[in-house]
């Protein structure tokens, strides 16, 4: 979704630090000025726009689906602190899970309304600040501040929107350590949900030039594209091809391959948007 479509409605951020002990969270709506709006709406183009953004569904039961399908102006609130807290409690008993403040938010784009939870993970940076010294002279420092919200142009690791009309959801995230495991923690503990249609990368593919055209071997349903395109170092004749495409997809082509040991394909001949590849 682009910046210039969205519409926000309401806001509300809670901090979410484990190095307090307890979720700080808000009373009390933001106020949503244009300079506010600007910054929320370019996190939710920077990661809904990105080739890595997954598309997946709650899972069956997802107390998180029940909370934000019965989301309105009058619980939005509450809603919002009962999805930090049970965020709060998977962070506060994983240290590794990086300290945030959570942007809660409802918005629309193109006609349709949207729920959106930004975590923005803190990172560190030095400012100055100002002290009074003795006999009224003033002191400029240089300090360190650990609690920066990252910037407009940064992507966030950690994010989702939900489609309020169709309950589609698109997520972001990152693996940080849960229980001595690396885990998705955030799809897996903080809002279960079932990954049906995030990309894999595939790797395998090559192609040789001047392979004879127009000869269809098969249409791998979702889209697949185009990631790399590299002389296979090997053999200067061939090219390295890495396609990401949907589990689905994947599902498909890694059956093909069983049935055809080795697969050759021309780049002009590499459909994109339809998903069709041509030896």
């Amino acid at each position: 979704m682009k910046k210039d479509d969205i519409i926000m409605k309401l806001g509300i951020v809670h901090i979410l630090d484990s190095a307090v002990g307890m979720p700080v969270l808000s009373d009390a709506l933001l106020d949503m000025g244009s300079g506010l709006s600007d910054f929320f709406k370019a996190h939710l183009e920077k990661f809904t726009e990105s080739d890595e953004v997954k598309r997946c569904r709650f899972s069956e039961g997802s107390r998180a689906m029940e909370l934000i399908q019965r989301c309105s102006g009058e619980n939005f609130i509450e809603t919002s602190r009962q999805l930090c807290e049970k965020l709060y409690a998977v962070m506060n008993a994983n240290i590794d899970i990086p300290a945030a403040d959570v942007a809660v938010l409802i918005f629309s784009a193109e006609g349709t309304d949207y729920f959106g939870f930004l975590k923005l993970n803190y990172r560190t940076s030095y400012t100055h600040a100002t002290k009074s010294g003795e006999e009224g002279r003033n002191r400029n420092e240089i300090i360190l501040q650990k609690a920066i919200l990252p910037s407009g142009g940064q992507k966030l690791s950690e994010a989702f929107v939900v489609n309020l009309s169709d309950g589609s959801i698109l997520l972001t995230e990152k693996k940080f350590e849960v229980n001595g495991e690396k885990k998705n923690y955030f799809s897996e503990h903080g809002i279960p949900v079932k990954d049906q249609y995030g990309y894999v990368e595939t790797k395998c593919i090559s192609y040789e030039f001047g392979f004879p055209d127009h000869q269809e071997v098969t249409t791998i349903a979702f889209e697949p594209y185009l990631v790399t395109d590299e002389l296979d170092p090997e053999n200067s004749n061939y090219k390295i091809i890495t396609l990401k495409m949907s589990a689905s997809a994947q599902v498909a082509y890694d059956s093909m391959k069983k049935e055809a040991m080795s697969l050759y394909f021309t780049s002009a001949l590499f459909d994109l948007y339809t998903g069709q590849m041509f030896p």
